[in-house]
């Protein structure tokens, strides 16, 4: 099943090296656990070593812990595998949807700013990953 764009509950299923034509790469399997797509899979991609600050690596090695991308970051992922986080999946120009930001499952931080009705609040400014 693809899983379309919008924000899910998921674990992280597994990490795992993948080559192809940009080279070695690491896919990152999210598997949804509630609603319509509860099963599927959703996948990000990273490079596979040297996580720059700007990189996919390092935001998603730092995502682990539901931390603000900084550098020198060194985490297993294999450590992270079924623990539960909150995907964001979007849709690309050619209709592919991928994951392109998470966080663990249980906390405040949020992976963008957010509309709220009136009268609520939101996490926003220093408190929110801008990925």
């Amino acid at each position: 099943n693809v899983v379309p764009a919008g924000q899910y509950s998921a674990i992280l299923d597994s990490v795992g090296e993948i080559t192809g034509q940009w080279g070695t790469r690491l896919q990152w399997k999210f598997k949804v656990t509630d609603g319509e797509y509860s099963g599927a899979i959703a996948s990000a991609f990273s490079g596979a070593e040297r996580p720059s600050l700007k990189s996919n690596l390092c935001r998603f090695l730092c995502a682990l812990e539901g931390d603000a991308p900084r550098p020198g970051i060194v985490r297993d992922p294999d450590e992270y595998v079924g623990r539960p986080y909150a995907v964001t999946v979007t849709e690309g120009d050619d209709g592919s949807t991928k994951v392109t930001s998470f966080r663990p499952q249980n906390t405040a931080v949020v992976a963008s700013p957010v509309a709220v009705p009136t009268g609520e609040t939101s996490a926003t400014g220093a408190d929110a990953i801008p990925f």
